[in-house]
């Protein structure tokens, strides 16, 4: 028996040094071969896409964000959302002549952030519109706490605008206007041409404001 064991321990002796030193292989306790950890998974990777190694995968990843990002930065852009701050097709320009009345007791002061002649090249849905900018005649701001006023507006966008009066900014929010006055003749809708005068005539009454948005 210890023969025995004793050319088997021979044969394990052997057999250890025939292994090559940089084939990096190790015997388990019990004397079966087994690859260490590292050496094994770096023989994987070379059959692996480098795209699929964790680090580059990130990379990968990181990258179409910000490309999709860019892109639609590019679309935002150039859908400018809304074509509310593009400048209108130049028509040429004219002047209106604005007389405005007053009735009624006139709101207090603080209500009274501001007041302008506003004409608008549509009919307003909210007061969101406002802010259509490039479709609106603005005056400067008016006077309050009169009975009337006269105004003119020179350099007047030629067009057709429909929805014309005095508007009021009732707080502080950027959003509180309302119209507290309309151009009521023809339906409210006037047209000025290149180098024309329009006279326009438009009543407040306190009293009786008119209904916004219009129906």
């Amino acid at each position: 028996m210890s023969k025995t064991c004793g050319v088997d321990d021979r044969k394990k002796v052997r057999n250890i040094r025939s292994i090559p030193a940089h084939s990096k292989r190790h015997l388990g306790p019990s004397g079966i071969e087994r690859r260490s950890s590292p050496s094994y998974y770096g023989h994987m990777n070379r059959f692996l896409p480098k795209y699929t190694t964790p680090r580059n995968l990130l990379s990968g990843v990181a990258s179409a964000q910000s490309l999709s990002l860019t892109l639609l930065l590019i679309l935002f852009t150039l859908s400018g959302c809304d074509s509310g701050l593009e400048p209108p097709e130049d028509f040429g320009t004219g002047s209106i002549d604005v007389a405005v009345t007053y009735s009624g007791e006139w709101p207090p002061g603080q209500e009274l952030n501001d007041l302008r002649f506003i004409a608008m090249r549509f009919l307003p849905a909210d007061t969101s519109d406002f802010f259509r900018l490039n479709e609106m005649i603005i005056s400067t701001r008016l006077a309050t706490n009169v009975p009337s006023d006269v105004f003119r507006i020179e350099n007047a966008p030629a067009g057709t605008y429909f929805y014309t009066g005095i508007a009021q900014q009732f707080s502080d929010n950027l959003l509180s206007w309302r119209p507290i006055g309309l151009y009521e003749d023809n339906s409210g809708v006037f047209s000025i041409g290149r180098g024309q005068e329009v006279s326009l005539d438009v009543h407040v009454d306190f009293a009786n404001l008119p209904e916004f948005p219009p129906r």
